[in-house]
């Protein structure tokens, strides 16, 4: 599996951890009702697809957030 994803280009990979966490994340959104940090992940990997554009100032922001 390793050797796989070492393969695998980032877009691609980022493309299908989107397509995993979206699958779990309604039970994510079950025992964490209020937990925004998910989605918000989410929506910073998905602007990312788009544009390939990696803002750490972003990243950091995300991870910090309550």
């Amino acid at each position: 599996m390793v050797a796989l994803f070492r393969k695998t280009d980032h877009k691609t990979l980022a493309v299908w951890a989107m397509a995993y966490v979206e699958r779990v994340l309604p039970y994510l959104k079950g025992i964490y009702p209020a937990d925004q940090r998910p989605r918000g992940a989410l929506e910073i990997l998905q602007a990312w697809i788009d544009t390939e554009v990696f803002m750490m100032a972003v990243i950091r922001q995300a991870t910090i957030a309550s």
